[in-house]
């Protein structure tokens, strides 16, 4: 009798604990995300704008999606991207002879944004 006492008290402390669990799993992953949208906005985005109105619009534009829109776990390798674009229109914007298409290249990035990420949600 104490055998099937004990076996019940475990059993029930074990899905006691896995309901514990996923609630605290929930609660860590929507305190991810929301601190990682303080922190894109807290940083301006993290991205610095290139002076370059269609661009400084494609990263505003983007930036916000990531903050309001994307998932946490998406969010770093979207970013990513970003960063590895703006290095790109930067180093473009700073030779004379590029320079001239960095714009056409920011209107083409946004027009590819307005597709990829409508999955998310986001407005561009």
């Amino acid at each position: 009798m104490r055998l099937v006492i004990f076996l019940l008290i475990l059993i029930l402390s074990g899905c006691e604990t896995k309901e514990h669990a996923d609630q605290e799993v929930g609660a860590i992953k929507k305190a991810q995300d929301a601190a990682s949208k303080v922190s894109a906005r807290a940083n301006g985005g993290g991205v610095e704008e290139l002076g370059i109105p269609e661009c400084d619009n494609y990263i505003r534009k983007y930036e916000a999606c990531l903050a309001d829109k994307v998932p946490a776990e998406a969010q770093t390798r979207l970013r990513k991207e970003l960063d590895d674009q703006v290095k790109q229109w930067r180093a473009s914007a700073n030779d004379t002879f590029a320079r001239a298409n960095v714009a056409d290249q920011c209107r083409s990035a946004l027009a590819v944004a307005k597709q990829s990420m409508a999955a998310y949600g986001c407005d561009f």
